[in-house]
């Protein structure tokens, strides 16, 4: 009678030693999966609000010369001129501030000629992941570059 306690009692104890591992196991799972969805999110964002910051400054100048001034106030930019085609490259770190080995690189694409007798240049901005590995956000923007009379 004695053995056929202890038989269950270790039976017992596997058993409850197997949800563990189980739960243990599920529990880890979850707990990388929603550490990953977070730092996609907080790519994301990061992303989205440099996007937008850098179409804020190319709304806001008056070309292309005049937005290249505006990004050279701080260090760490590259252009790539390449016919009516600029291509400016910037990094930006975690915080969202320039920094020539941030994990964001950011590349600006400005048409330099103007679309059509409507006066609108464009610019497409991408965010990238390290190495440019993939793209996290992209964005275009136009602005009136002249002014275009009334009809």
């Amino acid at each position: 009678m004695n053995q056929k306690i202890n038989r269950l009692y270790y039976v017992e104890i596997f058993l409850l030693l197997g949800f563990f591992i189980v739960l243990t196991y599920i529990l880890s799972r979850s707990f990388v999966t929603s550490r990953l969805l977070s730092n996609e999110a907080e790519d994301l964002t990061n992303a989205v609000l440099i996007a937008e910051n850098l179409a804020e400054l190319y709304k806001g100048s008056e070309d292309t010369e005049d937005f290249l001034d505006l990004l050279h106030e701080e260090a760490g930019v590259t252009v790539k001129e390449d016919g009516e085609t600029t291509e400016i490259i910037l990094f930006y770190n975690k915080d969202r501030e320039r920094d020539p080995m941030g994990p964001y690189e950011v590349s600006v694409r400005c048409d330099s000629s103007e679309s059509s007798e409507r006066g609108i240049s464009e610019a497409e901005i991408a965010v990238y992941n390290e190495g440019k590995e993939n793209t996290i956000y992209a964005l275009s923007v136009g602005r009136l570059s002249r002014e275009v009379p009334y009809e």
